[in-house]
């Protein structure tokens, strides 16, 4: 879809032998090798990645190459990340339930955090656990994945890119303590079914939408040229209305 879309740029570009694009590629299929020997699949999904731009600046150049790199790092997100949970989840279930509890006794709801649950004083709900699937890893991926190809698409500038990328990190977080605040105050409003289930199993559409919505108001924020439109301000030209000119006096001939 990237070729297809930049199609008539990478035509002006020259086509060359790169002959260190063929270091890469055998560097990815001695990669291959080890995680075939190990059946390690993640390892096998990164040798392919490097196999693929390998092969692209090896038989185009490194111009095109250059061109091509998002598109091909871009398939790293197709790489299951499961080793992250210990070190990214169980941080993130915390910092949740934290906050969660902070926000609901702000609220004026009694709870407690043990653990990773959250626990009402007055037994208006039974515990609400903060499991593993409800960190927002899972979350925080897909919103990294949609971001860097937006900020591919929409942004002019590399830092711009960066920034909307980064970007994404608080927006996921944000959306999750959202949801898991939300469900407590729905058990204590409405009954622990009806947010155990209908409510849980729902709420992650609508606040993953707003996530994104939230995504692109920054990236409009981030292409408006605001020294333009200062300038724009500032040099508006403001018509002042004339006062009507006097009536001469008439002067009469002796």
């Amino acid at each position: 879809l990237v070729m297809w879309k930049w199609r008539k740029k990478l035509q002006t570009i020259p086509m060359q032998v790169g002959t260190t694009g063929l270091a890469l590629i055998v560097v990815a299929l001695m990669l291959y090798w080890v995680g075939a020997k190990a059946t390690n699949p993640r390892v096998l999904a990164i040798s392919m990645v490097l196999l693929i731009f390998g092969m692209i600046w090896y038989l185009c150049g490194w111009q095109w190459a250059k061109e091509l790199w998002f598109a091909c790092a871009f398939l790293f997100f197709m790489i299951p990340l499961n080793f992250l949970d210990r070190y990214v989840a169980f941080p993130l279930r915390m910092f949740v339930s934290n906050v969660s509890v902070d926000m609901l006794n702000l609220f004026g709801l009694d709870v407690v955090r043990h653990g990773t649950s959250i626990m009402s004083l007055k037994g208006r709900f039974e515990p609400l656990d903060v499991a593993d699937p409800c960190s927002g890893i899972r979350s925080l991926v897909a919103l990294m994945a949609l971001t860097s190809i937006y900020g591919y698409v929409t942004m002019d500038k590399a830092w711009k890119k960066w920034l909307l990328f980064l970007s994404s990190v608080p927006l996921a977080v944000l959306g999750n303590l959202a949801r898991i605040t939300t469900i407590a105050l729905v058990a204590q409003g409405f009954g622990q079914e009806l947010a155990t289930t209908i409510y849980h199993d729902w709420s992650g559409y609508i606040v993953f939408s707003l996530a994104i919505l939230c995504m692109i108001a920054f990236g409009t924020l981030l292409n408006l040229h605001y020294r333009e439109l200062f300038h724009h301000w500032v040099k508006e030209e403001i018509v002042v209305p004339r006062p009507a000119p006097r009536p001469r006096p008439v002067r009469h001939s002796r």
